[in-house]
């Protein structure tokens, strides 16, 4: 095959005339002489990497792809790779091997529809044609038709309208409901309807649990029998609000004919006797039709036969889908592909490796630094049971780069490891785990490093415990990274980073910066104890995340069972919505910042909470919501600085106890509005002072006065010393006089209403002969107290 040479960026290679338009398309031009001049010694490992990163750096491609061009451009004529992938000897001086030279085929494919029915081995395909000879001997997944049960029907959906509560316009609207399992959606329900008026109307949908469901897929239209996917809900009920619309156009989701909740058939092409039919190795349990196909060559003889080779080589996937069973690792080899099919569309093909086993380890490694980049490993099977897409045992410095692993019980996990690195990956779809670290043998060494990886459920209605675990052992860096459920699926990790001491082990450092956790349903990052509470980690740093977008209990959750075995903990400059019980919660630990985050959402127990703590400072914070900071019971050691927003203030409530102790101060500042002030005084604010120390208190009332001699604007000033001696009762020793412009207000401090407890209170001052009052009050507060209590306001 005639040979040119290209160039760019003064660098020059040979290749096959036939490749030209792919190397023109990456900024390569062909130079006016022959080939011939070209050295053909190939190059060293060493050699070819840094050649790869000089020419990678200068262009948008694959890494790989370039490390392919490079090694194959440097490697003389008899031994450079065959860009076909035709089958050949393999020289013992390649520096890479291609998988397709060991007899890989790289032709599994996910396409065409078939049927078949209960007890029957004979599956029909739809297509022109579906099956030819060469598909004898294939391993092919039919969904739904396996052995196993399928989940039980759903039962009465009631539908419930009303006129207030959404967005839906007055109208009839029908519904169906689908349970889903982890293989697929079942029948739907009975069609119901329900009729609205007005134009905020609402509609809630009942119905009872299905067993073994984890999700419902609601469809809805507005003309009975015409339903198309709506929402997705993980509970037993749904309310219409109108916020979603249902899916249109030609390949808009409608209710299944076929139940798809049970496992799939897995079998071999035994038989093909025409284009669209075949004869399969094992009957089907139950019938399905038009379902789609998955079928391919079993390439894991042949892939592994290209690992046992390679040495400390480089091994190529070529674009394309390897079927695949278990495959081996126990040399340091890179495996490179075309592409992970994680990047931009178009930018590149996909080199993929594919699954269908339900309890099988796709990749086990063993071999310390080894590197696999622009490859993605997939399991199909629906619904696996166990097994790890990529399994580091022991296996030191690996790295996981530009890579994508999705649909495995677990998708990667990491045994005995030190320094393992992920970069710049996808890790989807998993049932339980996205990544685990499970080090308790390296207890304080080892960091692992995730840097720009994306964890999401993204395609099914799986809802993994967490999108990464790690139990004990070494350090951990999550940076500039990503954990984001599937809203509209209903897919979502349960926890972000679920960190678990493991007991006996003595560790530190885990670092959460810059990245963003959403779409949870339990916590954002969780730190917590093994059961037997022995285990101890320190220096935990979370900084300039973003927690929010859909609502979960607490997104930073701290609680150690043995108190202050947590310790040195930061959070710091994040921004945190939508926590539905906290933003901050903290629970027998010590040593901890807060401060500089904002925090946004109804939370029912308070924005930052601590209980049974110790050695604690809250630096200022932006807090959009009420309660603020709430500091329970057996805390001491601690300081509470002025908070933007709701402080240590609640609205309307108790705090409770906020820690009897001399050794915990608060500064804070508060400012609300006014209730409408009359001739008799209002309370505005109380508290209580811990036993025998004092408090300093600064209050500041502001606003206009109607009627009256002289209606206008009015500041009044007032500060107190606050002390609640050991007998339980209050004084307030005056500080500074009361100062004020125009004399329309009072002030009375009140130690009478609530013993041992004084309360701000205010009424209009009966010579300036004003009828009302409005404005603001602001309360500066510096001091131990053990209790808050903020008036109703007007």
């Amino acid at each position: 095959m005639a040979e040119l040479v290209i160039s760019k960026d003064g660098v020059e290679q040979r290749i096959n005339r036939s490749e030209l338009a792919t190397f023109v398309a990456l900024g390569w031009l062909p130079v006016n002489r022959p080939p011939a001049i070209l050295p053909v010694t190939p190059l060293s490992v060493d050699d070819v990497d840094a050649r790869v990163t000089a020419v990678g750096n200068a262009t948008y491609a694959p890494q790989s792809v370039v490390a392919d061009v490079a090694a194959k451009a440097s490697q003389s004529a008899h031994d450079a790779i065959k860009p076909d992938g035709s089958a050949r000897a393999v020289g013992k001086s390649e520096l890479m091997l291609n998988v397709k030279d060991f007899g890989a085929k790289g032709d599994f494919v996910s396409r065409n529809y078939g049927s078949i029915s209960a007890g029957s081995a004979t599956l029909s395909g739809s297509g022109t044609p579906v099956f030819t000879s060469a598909d004898v001997g294939k391993s092919i997944l039919v969904p739904g038709a396996g052995a196993g049960s399928v989940l039980p029907s759903i039962g009465t959906v009631t539908a419930t309208p009303s006129t207030t509560g959404g967005t839906l316009a007055a109208g009839t609207y029908y519904y169906k409901v689908c349970p889903q399992s982890v293989y697929g959606v079942a029948l739907p329900s009975a069609e119901v309807s329900a009729v609205t008026t007005g134009a905020t109307g609402s509609v809630a949908l009942s119905w009872s649990a299905v067993a073994g469901a984890i999700s419902y897929r609601i469809y809805r239209s507005s003309a009975a029998g015409t339903e198309t996917y709506l929402d997705t809900t993980i509970g037993a009920a749904f309310t219409d609000i109108g916020s979603s619309v249902p899916a249109s156009g030609a390949f808009a989701p409608v209710p299944p004919t076929v139940d798809l909740s049970g496992p799939p058939l897995i079998a071999v092409i035994s038989a093909v006797s025409s284009g669209t039919q075949a004869t399969l190795s094992v009957a089907a349990t139950r019938a399905v039709n038009t379902v789609t196909l998955r079928y391919g060559t079993d390439d894991t003889a042949a892939i592994q036969a290209a690992i046992d080779a390679a040495g400390q080589r480089l091994i190529y996937f070529p674009s394309a889908s390897y079927l695949i069973s278990a495959l081996t690792l126990a040399s340091s080899v890179k495996l490179w592909g075309a592409g992970s099919g994680s990047k931009p569309p178009g930018s590149a093909p996909a080199s993929r490796l594919v699954s269908l086993s339900p309890t099988a380890d796709g990749l086990s490694i063993s071999a310390a630094g080894t590197v696999i980049e622009d490859i993605a490993l997939v399991n199909l099977h629906g619904g696996p049971t166990a097994g790890v897409g990529i399994r580091y045992a022991g296996a030191h410095y690996g790295h996981l780069n530009r890579a994508l692993v999705s649909g495995f019980y677990d998708c990667v996990a990491v045994e005995s490891n030190t320094y393992p690195t992920f970069t710049s990956s996808h890790i989807l779809d998993p049932v339980r785990y996205g990544l685990t670290f499970s080090n308790a043998a390296e207890p304080d060494t080892g960091d692992q490093v995730i840097l720009g990886v994306t964890f999401s459920v993204v395609s099914t209605p799986r809802n993994p415990l967490a999108a990464i675990r790690w139990i004990s052992g070494g350090g951990l860096r999550v940076s500039n990274s990503k954990v984001n459920g599937n809203r509209k699926y209903a897919g979502r990790f349960g926890i972000g980073l679920d960190c678990v001491v493991a007991d006996g082990i003595a560790t530190s450092d885990i670092f959460v910066t810059g990245s963003s956790i959403e779409n949870v349903t339990s916590r954002g990052v969780s730190f917590t104890q093994a059961a037997g509470g022995t285990g101890t980690l320190s220096n935990i740093i979370i900084s300039d995340n973003e927690f929010g977008a859909d609502v979960c209990a607490d997104p930073v959750y701290v609680v150690a069972t043995t108190a202050n075995a947590l310790d040195r903990i930061e959070v710091k400059d994040n921004l945190i919505l939508n926590g539905s019980h906290t933003a901050c919660y903290f629970e027998n630990v010590s040593n901890v910042l807060v401060g500089g985050n904002h925090i946004e959402g109804g939370v029912s127990l308070s924005a930052i909470y601590f209980k049974n703590c110790t050695r604690f400072l809250i630096e200022p914070n932006l807090i959009n919501t009420a309660p603020g900071v709430f500091v329970d019971q057996n805390c001491s050691r601690y300081t509470i600085g002025r908070q933007n927003g709701r402080g240590v203030i609640l609205r309307d409530q108790s705090i409770g106890n906020l820690g009897n102790t001399p050794m915990g101060t608060v500064e804070t500042e508060y400012t609300n509005a006014l209730p409408v002030l009359g001739a008799s005084y209002s309370t505005l604010i109380g508290f209580t002072p811990t036993s025998g120390i004092g408090g300093v208190v600064q209050a500041t009332l502001s606003g206009f006065t109607s009627g009256g001699v002289s209606p206008g604007p009015f500041v009044v000033t007032t500060k107190r010393l606050l002390v609640r001696p050991t007998g339980g009762s209050v004084t307030a020793t005056v500080l500074d006089s009361d100062s004020s412009a125009g004399v329309a207000v009072d002030f009375e401090w009140n130690t009478t209403d609530v013993p041992g407890a004084i309360y701000i209170k205010a009424r209009l001052n009966a010579a300036s002969g004003a009828t009302s009052a409005r404005g603001t009050v602001t309360v500066k507060y510096l001091g131990p107290l053990a209790q808050l209590v903020l008036s109703s306001t007007a």
